[in-house]
Order: C-alpha cells, then sequence, then structure tokens
C-alpha cells in the first residue's frame, strides 16, 4: 500500500482531505443504515450530487493516486461497496456522470483485498440492519 504522497506537501494535504471527506460519508451512512425512513439518504453528503463533482478528481491509474493502492482507497472501498448495496434499494445516480469515480469504484471492487474483506451475505445483512422498531 503506497504511504500518503511519498513527501509531497500538497499531495499529502489533498489525501488527508480525501481521507476526512470520506470519514464524514463514512459517519453519515451509519444514520442512513439506521434510519427509519430512506430520506434520510438524501441529507448523506456522500450522497449529494454537487460534492462529489467538486471531489472528484483522482490519480490517473486505476487507483486513487495512481498505480498503488492507498490510505485513500482503502477509506473508500467501504463507501463505495455501501453505495453498492443501497443503490439496489434505491438507485442514487450519485456516480452516473462522474466517470473517473466510477472506473475508481470498479478497480477497487476488483482488487481482492476489497472483496475479501466481506462475507457472501454482506448485501443480505446490511439490507436487513435498518429495522423496524
Amino acid at each position: 500500500m503506497a504511504f500518503i504522497s511519498d513527501g509531497d506537501p500538497l499531495a499529502h494535504a489533498r489525501h488527508r482531505g480525501w481521507i476526512e471527506f470520506g470519514s464524514s460519508i463514512l459517519s453519515d451512512l451509519l444514520g442512513f443504515e439506521t434510519a427509519k425512513y430512506a430520506t434520510t439518504y438524501e441529507a448523506t453528503p456522500g450522497a449529494d450530487r454537487q460534492v462529489w463533482p467538486r471531489r472528484s478528481r483522482t490519480g490517473d491509474g486505476p487507483f486513487f493516486a495512481g498505480e498503488a493502492f492507498s490510505l485513500v482507497d482503502a477509506v473508500f472501498a467501504p463507501i463505495f461497496r455501501y453505495f453498492d448495496v443501497f443503490d439496489t434499494i434505491a438507485p442514487t445516480g450519485v456516480f452516473d456522470a462522474l466517470h473517473r469515480v466510477t472506473t475508481w469504484r470498479k478497480a477497487l471492487a476488483q482488487r481482492p483485498s476489497v472483496g475479501e474483506a466481506i462475507t457472501d451475505d454482506y448485501a443480505d445483512r446490511l439490507k436487513g440492519f435498518p429495522k423496524e422498531p
């Protein structure tokens, strides 16, 4: 796994910003998982179609910073996996016009360490998590 920026302060700051952005999405997605109503999803920063275009600059390789898997990739792999499941419940179209993010998302899904991080029944278990009281 590549470390942040390999000594370039600007790249380091950019990676830290993306990691923080990813952390806030993960935090807010927990609210969606436990929400009573799906409308909470629209309030999730990761679901905001206006946020991603400003954040959709990724490296030239399949991963965030190019050919090497990085800490940013490790943060976003579970985010994309959540959206994969949630989009089967109610398609959001968040990534539809973001071709570089879509390519990045697919590359992460193909990475063995990302796929092996979950059980085969992950999607069913995630869908079953929000229960009516």
